[in-house]
């Protein structure tokens, strides 16, 4: 018998940072969706080679 461990609330929540740390976002420096997570809080573009610090599991760009 299998019984389902933790809430759905936490389950629901972990799928949805696992799905927006894993899309391609637009890069700030040369526009393309090619902006990818490469460690908590570093995001990476594999066409440029642009490196950024953002949020740990969504780029957001601020602008100061």
């Amino acid at each position: 018998m299998k019984v389902p461990r933790y809430g759905i609330k936490i389950r629901k929540r972990v799928e949805m940072q696992e799905k927006t740390k894993r899309i391609k976002y637009k890069c700030p420096s040369c526009k393309k969706n090619t902006l990818r997570r490469i460690e908590s809080g570093i995001w990476e573009c594999k066409r440029c080679g642009f490196k950024v610090a953002s949020k740990a599991y969504k780029f957001e760009q601020t602008n100061i």
